[in-house]
């Protein structure tokens, strides 16, 4: 089956199919958990109907489209292979600068999520209405249902995207220069317009034990950076299987 933005298997028609022969109704939207239920007890009830307006409508749509289906399929494969590229990992980084495996992997994902937001899911603005969905009768649960009124799986999902999007887009690129925070680059400074004469003389173990301080302060906040980084790039593996329009 081709993949399209209205199947006639959703279509009004295919509604009142369902409506004028008692078939239980469609949810406008469901988990995987939740439409295979639906799909069962849809079978079960009526399964002549269910064919008709589930299956059968779909056939007739794909044969009656299959030359454009067709043609879409190369103007898909040639937008995908040559223009948006869509086998390659965005980083978003400079060109011509060396960059680790680990800092790749970080840029690549997260450049990703926040295009896929901003691109394919709506917009942050959609996102956080959507952080407000609750169980009811538009994805088939109904009063009785314990869920009902509860916020949503989506909900969920929704919450945790836009709060790794504000993460990536303000929270990670205004956090503090740690060689600021831990007094090293000053340190640094210092110790670089008296170099020679820190070549000649000693440094006093008060001295010593000061540069050390700054130096432990300093490691302190790049762990602490690289665990928050690790912590968030764990959330949006968690949830990649939510990430599609």
């Amino acid at each position: 089956m081709a993949s399209r933005t209205n199947y006639w298997s959703c279509s009004r028609f295919a509604k009142k199919i369902r409506s004028m022969f008692g078939a239980i109704p469609k949810p406008s939207y469901a988990t995987g958990q939740e439409w295979s239920d639906w799909n069962k007890r849809s079978k079960s009830s009526n399964p002549i109907i269910h064919w008709i307006a589930e299956e059968g409508l779909d056939k007739v749509q794909d044969f009656i489209y299959w030359p454009l289906d067709k043609y879409e399929d190369i103007e898909v494969y040639i937008r995908n292979r040559y223009i948006d590229k869509l086998q390659y990992l965005d980083t978003g980084l400079k060109p011509g600068e060396y960059y680790d495996l680990n800092h790749r992997i970080l840029h690549g994902l997260f450049n990703e999520f926040v295009k896929f937001i901003d691109n394919d899911a709506g917009g942050i603005e959609y996102v956080t209405k959507r952080c407000e969905d609750k169980y009811n009768e538009n994805c088939g649960v109904y009063p009785e249902d314990p869920t009902y009124g509860q916020p949503s799986c989506w909900a969920e999902d929704a919450q945790t995207q836009k709060k790794l999007y504000d993460w990536w887009k303000n929270v990670r690129p205004n956090r503090p220069d740690p060689y600021d925070v831990s007094g090293w680059s000053k340190h640094c400074a210092e110790t670089r317009d008296d170099f020679l004469s820190l070549l000649c003389e000693s440094k006093s173990e008060e001295e010593n034990r000061a540069t050390q301080a700054k130096l432990e302060a300093l490691r302190k906040l790049e762990a602490d950076y690289d665990k928050e980084d690790e912590e968030m790039l764990i959330q949006l593996i968690k949830i990649r299987q939510g990430l599609w329009d």
